[in-house]
């Protein structure tokens, strides 16, 4: 099956430029012959885990609308929003989202991002024009780069705008250069690595205290070797330490276009470089299914040879998304509030 030139994803070297520069342990490979120390992944971890805590208590210290004059102009906003629209006029545009404070236009931002399905053209060059705004005063607003390729994927599938695939590509890249974690499921692994590593600790301390013949010590190896093995194998999947949704949005934009060939075969070359994360099996399913090779999806879904569970839930997810349309998909992708 040919690919077209025009995809974005067409180039093995950008794919995998994209979900290496994705990982969230910097540093980590997830080919399949990567070999990474157990203690390497626990310093990485470790230190990853203090960052996101560092970045949660800010965020959450910081009063999100505290400024007297800021609650008055995003009341002035309000009332904007709540007007009768005047024809080709944006109340929004990149002068007037220029002269307001900070703090409302992230206030606007989180209002607008959080209806995507239901925006207007106009509406979203209004969003589109806050996230210019907020990268200018702060070029490491992630959700930002993420609502300006969301809004610019609504407007291609939508509204049948012609949006370059340079755009695409610059605003991924701009994505995968963020160190993000992105799902609670992500996070409570992160927890878990903090129980391994203290219990590791623990382990370590009761070897050092034994004697060099005391036989209690074999058992405490054998512990040690399997909460290593947690680490490096159990705990730590592709899924995880990957950002979701810089490797769903091309994927997305394929099935939005109907190129079903395209989707499957950068699916099955996504396989080929992660094999154990579930991405690739989805959406190579999602590809067949909606080609009307249905046997040959499920067929898909069982070549993943991970979690017994994941696997039903692909499948589950799979018969649900179905008849799904892709503009859904798109629309329902989570911005997110801008930290600012």
């Amino acid at each position: 099956m040919d690919i077209p030139k025009i995809q974005p994803m067409s180039s093995r070297a950008t794919i995998a430029a994209i979900i290496a520069l994705s990982c969230l342990l910097g540093g980590y490979y997830l080919g399949k012959s990567s070999v990474v120390s157990p203690t390497a992944v626990k310093k990485l971890a470790a230190k990853k885990i203090k960052s996101r805590k560092a970045t949660f208590v800010k965020s959450l210290a910081e009063p999100r609308i505290s400024k007297p004059e800021v609650k008055i102009e995003i009341q002035k906003v309000k009332e904007v929003i709540s007007s009768p629209p005047v024809e080709n006029s944006n109340p929004f545009s990149k002068d007037a989202i220029g002269k307001l404070q900070t703090e409302t236009i992230a206030h606007l931002f989180t209002d607008f991002s959080s209806k995507m399905a239901s925006l207007s053209q106009t509406d979203l060059s209004s969003l589109d024009n806050m996230a210019d705004e907020l990268i200018s005063r702060d070029p490491d607003t992630y959700a930002a780069y993420k609502a300006k390729l969301v809004v610019n994927l609504i407007r291609e599938t939508k509204f049948n705008e012609n949006i370059s695939d340079s755009l695409y590509e610059s605003l991924l890249d701009e994505l995968s250069q963020f160190d993000v974690v992105d799902s609670d499921y992500a996070l409570n692994e992160e927890s878990e690595i903090i129980d391994i590593e203290n219990t590791l600790d623990d382990l370590e301390d009761r070897l050092d205290a034994l004697d060099e013949n005391d036989p209690a010590g074999e058992e405490i190896l054998a512990e040690i070797q399997k909460q290593e093995s947690l680490l490096e194998t159990g705990v730590l999947t592709d899924d995880d330490m990957i950002d979701d949704d810089i490797v769903k949005i091309p994927f997305y934009r394929m099935l939005a276009k109907g190129d079903h060939d395209s989707l499957i075969d950068e699916a099955d070359l996504y396989i080929g470089e992660y094999p154990d994360s579930s991405i690739g099996y989805f959406f190579k399913a999602q590809g067949l299914w909606r080609i009307g090779e249905q046997a040959e999806a499920i067929a898909a879904i069982k070549g993943y040879e991970g979690d017994s569970k994941k696997t039903g839930d692909i499948a589950a997810m799979l018969r649900s998304s179905a008849d799904q349309k892709p503009l859904d998909m798109i629309s329902s992708i989570r911005i997110g509030p801008p930290h600012l």
